[in-house]
């Protein structure tokens, strides 16, 4: 139990804290948390912002910032923080995307940008598609020939950048082009549309260069949690960093590197590093598994340093748990038609006793080409659909001693 501001504390009933676990939640300082899967990262951050409110930590009216990247991340602290705190407390505590914290930002002081980066307040948002690429560069071609140098993703890292910011010298041509893109977007008369970066790129600039706006920011949230921090790329943590960075205000940052699922997107590899060094965030370890056996959490170890050079081990912490022999393997193949041969045949290997409702096959998106994949190599052991499920996805019934 820890003591603050002459108040006592201990977790909500039912949740048990150790450990490093409860040096995170009851944490004065910023902290840079690297968590295993099954680690609770989630209920740490409810746990935290249950100790911060409920002490007097984040002393009112100061609330808790908490930021997601996806939106059934940030509903699901929300909901978690509500059920653990009483509803005086838990109405300080913000769960948003930081999609959405941009957009806030905007929304409330749009009238603060020059008015030729200023969207109309009915913007639209929207993808920057090749199709619209090429309706900008041919609304532009003949002011600017050059522009029909660039394809759809070299357009979208040029414009990817501050507005009418200046970062490139106009005789090379590349700012020309920004700022076309930018007066195209927000025109002079008609309705602004806007990407996701433009929005926080904007966000962004209002911080920059309104020092009242800025101020206001960070008196109004002491405490600031950034969960799967491992996805972060460079724009969005430009903003984090343009809004907090000096602040005073406490970071929590939460993420695995084992699950950085976003690198693709310009997820920043050094991300943690990053934090710890703006930030002065002091570096913890969650390597306990709570949601895994001991066969799962040693598969998730084999399978990470296939991907990351340094990965972060993960311990299980239901060591007492009993795991059948074969319960759980890794298999990797070298082609698809090996995998599928693979399948089918241990499938029918399997087969008996046991009945063809107890396989299952998972994939990760478009299953309906994975069963098309598939079916050539069941068909050559034998296992077919029904008559009456052929042609249906996700299934492969018993059929004459087939499956």
């Amino acid at each position: 139990m820890s003591v603050i501001l002459g108040q006592s504390w201990s977790p909500s009933a039912g949740i048990r804290l150790e450990g490093t676990a409860l040096e995170v939640v009851t944490s004065t300082q910023s902290l840079s948390v690297l968590a295993g899967p099954g680690a609770g990262k989630t209920e740490i951050l409810a746990q935290r912002a249950n100790f911060l409110l409920s002490t007097g930590s984040c002393v009112p009216p100061r609330r808790i910032l908490a930021i997601a990247f996806k939106v059934d991340a940030a509903r699901n602290l929300a909901d978690r923080v509500a059920a653990r705190c009483d509803p005086s407390f838990s109405s300080r505590f913000e769960s948003l995307t930081l999609h959405a914290f941009a957009k806030r930002i905007l929304d409330q002081f749009r009238e603060a940008l020059p008015s030729e980066e200023r969207p109309t307040p009915d913007y639209n948002i929207f993808s920057p598609t090749a199709a619209i690429c090429n309706q900008f560069q041919q609304s532009v071609v003949a002011e600017i020939p050059w522009v029909m140098n660039y394809n759809n993703q070299s357009l979208n890292d040029l414009v990817r950048s501050e507005s009418h910011g200046g970062l490139f010298p106009e005789q090379d041509g590349r700012e020309v082009v920004r700022k076309a893109w930018w007066k195209y977007c927000i025109p002079s008369s008609g309705r602004s549309s806007l990407t996701f970066d433009m929005v926080m790129l904007l966000a962004i600039r209002i911080l920059r260069s309104r020092p009242t706006i800025l101020g206001a920011l960070r008196q109004t949230y002491s405490h600031v949690f950034l969960d799967e921090f491992q996805d972060v790329t460079t724009l969005q943590y430009d903003l984090i960093k343009t809004a907090f960075s000096g602040s005073g205000a406490v970071v929590t940052a939460v993420g695995d590197t084992n699950q950085a699922i976003m690198k693709w997107a310009g997820a920043l590899p050094d991300i943690f590093k990053r934090l710890e060094a703006d930030f002065g965030a002091s570096p913890k370890r969650l390597q306990f598994n709570h949601r895994s056996n001991r066969a799962i959490v040693d598969l998730i170890n084999s399978v990470a340093t296939l991907f990351e050079s340094h990965p972060v081990p993960t311990e299980a912490a239901r060591t007492t748990d009993p795991v059948p022999d074969g319960a759980v393997e890794g298999w990797s193949f070298d082609t698809r038609d090996a995998e599928g041969r693979y399948l089918a045949n241990f499938i029918k290997q399997e087969l008996e006793p046991r009945r063809p409702e107890d396989f299952v096959i998972l994939a990760r998106q478009r299953i309906g080409d994975v069963e098309e994949r598939l079916r050539p190599h069941f068909m050559s052991c034998g296992l077919r659909p029904a008559a009456s499920q052929r042609g249906a996805t996700g299934r492969w019934p018993r059929d004459s001693g087939s499956c």
